[in-house]
Order: C-alpha cells, then sequence, then structure tokens
C-alpha cells in the first residue's frame, strides 16, 4: 500500500512539474523571453505604470444577487482574462462605489495567497460595474 501511495505521489510531482513547463513554454511562445524581451514590451515597476492602487472591499460577498458582482481572486484566469462563472455580490453605498469599482482598462491584480496565485493579472475590459474583493489591486490610469 505504502509504495502504490508512494508511486501516486511521485506521479503526482512529475504532472505538476510537466504542467509548468508547458505553461512556461506557452507563455515564452506568446510573449517571448522576458530576460531578452525581443518584443520590446514596456518594462518597469507597477507603481510607475499606473496613476494609482488600491485595496478592493472588505465587505462581506453573498451569493445572494445584490448591487454588485465582485470580483475575485478566481475570476482571474491565468491567462490573464476573466472567468465569470462563480460571482458573489455585494451592496455598496455611494461613496465606495467610486472606491472599490472597476473601470475599463484598470489593471486588477492578485495580492495574496499562493505562489501560484499572487500576481495573477487581467485588465478589466467589461462595461458593467464589478467590485474588487480586498485581496486584489486595483492599477488605475486615472
Amino acid at each position: 500500500m505504502f509504495e502504490k501511495t508512494e508511486r501516486i505521489g511521485q506521479r503526482r510531482h512529475e504532472t505538476i512539474r510537466l504542467v509548468r513547463d508547458v505553461l512556461r513554454a506557452m507563455f515564452i511562445q506568446m510573449f517571448g523571453d522576458p530576460e531578452v524581451n525581443q518584443h520590446r514590451f514596456p518594462m518597469g515597476l507597477i507603481r510607475d505604470m499606473v496613476a494609482s492602487a488600491s485595496y478592493g472591499t472588505s465587505e462581506k460577498a453573498s451569493d445572494e444577487l445584490r448591487q454588485f458582482p465582485v470580483l475575485r481572486m478566481g475570476n482571474i484566469t491565468y491567462e490573464g482574462g476573466w472567468d465569470l462563472s462563480n460571482l458573489k455580490y455585494v451592496d455598496l453605498d455611494p461613496r465606495s462605489r467610486e472606491k472599490y469599482l472597476a473601470r475599463a482598462g484598470d489593471l486588477i491584480f492578485n495580492r495574496t495567497n499562493s505562489k501560484e496565485l499572487v500576481g495573477k493579472t487581467a485588465v478589466f475590459d467589461r462595461a458593467d460595474p464589478m467590485a474588487i474583493a480586498g485581496y486584489l489591486v486595483r492599477g488605475s490610469h486615472e
């Protein structure tokens, strides 16, 4: 029994390594090697590329339909897009809306959790207003 468990653990580690290698290869294929930057993407610190950065709301989100859907870390995909299939909702008073609602063009990124999740980033490209959860950061160009 122990040997079977050991083999399963080894296969799991090998699968994780292979997935990591494939993701890195896909990234390099799409964007090039970040150390070489052959596409000449602008490089710099986030603080130099956004006018302001702020945490999202700490209001408790609910499964019940409320005023605004809340973007959470699981809504940002590894590809830099959005998965809105599992949303929660929150009510925000008028003063909080300015602070916690995402605007088109905002850079939203995850600031907490595991090393696989920290830094997941997407540009908010939706017309409908959506709130940002507290473990996300919104970098605004305004």
